[in-house]
Parts: C-alpha cells; structure tokens; sequence
C-alpha cells in the first residue's frame, strides 16, 4: 500500500481521508479536490495537509463557517465556497494571494472586506445571491479580474473605482436596488456580456432611450436588460 510515509493508516481514517488504497493514493497525489455535495458541516481535516492544492470545490454542503487554517492552502487558484451558510469570512482567506476564481454565490454573507485588494491575481469573483450592502473601493486594486458576478444582493451603489477594472469582460449586477450613472459604464469597454436585469432608474425599470444609450456606449457587448 503506497501511503505517504508522514501518515499512517490510522491517521489517515482518524482524518476521514478514504480507507480504500487506491484512493487514498489519488488524494495525496492530486492537486484538485472536489468536495461539492457531500452534506459536510465542517471541512475535513486532511484538506489542510495539501499544501499543494490549486482547485478545492466545496459547493453545496452545509459549511457555517471557514477555518483559519485555509491560510495554509497557500497554492490554491480555484476555490468555490458556493451555496453554503457562511455569514463572514475568516482575514486569512485573503491571503491566498495566487487565487484566480472565488465563488461565493449562494451564501448569507454581508461584508466583503478592503482586504479583497490582496488577492491581484484574481480572474474571476462570483459574490451573487448574499447580503452584500456596499462593495468596498479596494476592488478597483484587482486589475486581472475578468468576470464579475454581483446580482442579487442589497447593493444600492458602486464604487467609481470599480469602473477603473479595465480588463473586465463579463460583469452580471442584476437584481440589485442600485441607484446608478450608466455613463460610468463607458470606461469598461472591454466588457462583453453586461446583466442588467432587474436594475431601476429612479425607481423604475430602465427606460427604453435609455437602454439605447447604454447600447451606443458598449456596442460591442451583450446586454441583457431582460432575463
């Protein structure tokens, strides 16, 4: 049985990690773990052994809180914490400094910290369907981010630095009670895909010549003012 020899077999069960040798070989082999939909409460412990990791999926469980020790996921690139329960996060998530994806969709998170600033290499941020209030200026500082994902919270503004993320190729903020200046839009003109479903205008939907304008200043870009 190939076991890494800093574990033994009893540590590894201790752990949770499989019983099986096949699969406990694999676990320790790979640099991608995928853990969505296996009802979990809390992350195993022998997560926090693969320093190594680069995607960690746990989509879909029951995760009420994250641990410190994610800190030491230190080459992690891809992370989904999506549709769970979490209310906040810990500051040590911010420390993982070569993410390029983080989902956090589907949770019941309301404060998105300046220290978003520290993640630069991040691609792609999905923070849709939680509690988010504001986002924080510090979010103009990640200059790589291609997608965005912001619908569905309580939003009822945007920070102008926002709209310095020249790189941005799809940006979603439907269903957000935001009061907003299109014309801030005109500085993404990268972008691709626009969702504006479900956005209002002083309080009403967005009124056709306005829409039209809209259009003229991206016209390269799908804009979806309908779902």
């Amino acid at each position: 049985m190939k076991i890494n020899t800093l574990l033994s077999l009893g540590v590894l069960l201790l752990l949770g990690l499989p019983a099986n040798a096949q699969e406990e070989n694999a676990l320790l082999a790979t640099d991608s773990l995928n853990l969505s939909e296996k009802e979990l409460d809390k992350i195993p412990r022998y997560v926090w052994l693969k320093s190594d990791l680069k995607y960690l999926n746990l989509s879909s469980n029951h995760l009420k809180k994250i641990p410190r020790e994610v800190k030491k996921l230190s080459s992690l690139e891809h992370l989904d914490l999506s549709i769970n329960e979490l209310k906040s996060l810990p500051p040590e998530l911010w420390c993982l400094n070569k993410l390029k994806t983080l989902d956090l969709g589907y949770n019941e998170i309301s404060v998105l910290p300046p220290e978003i600033q520290c993640l630069r290499n991040l691609e792609g941020l999905t923070i849709r369907a939680n509690s988010f209030t504001f986002i924080p200026a510090e979010i103009g500082k990640l200059v790589n981010l291609k997608s965005l994902s912001i619908s569905e919270n309580q939003l009822t503004s945007l920070p102008p630095e926002l709209f310095l993320l020249s790189n941005l190729r799809e940006f979603q903020l439907w269903d957000n009670p935001l009061t907003i200046q299109f014309k801030y839009f005109e500085q993404l003109n990268n972008l691709e895909y626009l969702g504006l479903s479900g956005l209002q205008l002083e309080g009403n939907p967005i009124p056709k010549l306005e829409q039209e304008k809209i259009k003229t200043m991206l016209p390269h870009c799908n804009i979806r003012f309908e779902r």
